[in-house]
């Protein structure tokens, strides 16, 4: 969702760009919202195999969570 602002002159995309602001009127200035804040990274704590397949386990501020790959693949030391 976009935030509209008002300020005290009247512009239009062409000109705005030539002269800046046309007195007398408002402007609407459209600001994007800040980014959504991401995840904390996981880190790598250990891995073992299980039959065929490798488990990597990660730590997510005090969680595990696991992870299931290839017995031949290696676990990334961190996961987003």
């Amino acid at each position: 969702m976009l935030s509209r602002w008002t300020l005290g002159c009247v512009c239009t995309a062409f000109v705005s760009l030539v002269t800046g602001c046309n007195y007398g009127g408002e402007t609407t200035v459209i600001v994007q919202p800040p980014p959504a804040e991401a995840a904390p990274t996981a880190v790598k704590k250990r891995s073992y195999i299980s039959g065929e397949k490798k488990v990597c386990v990660y730590s997510r501020m005090g969680t595990e969570e696991q992870i299931v790959i290839s017995a031949t693949d290696i676990c990334p030391l961190k996961m987003k």
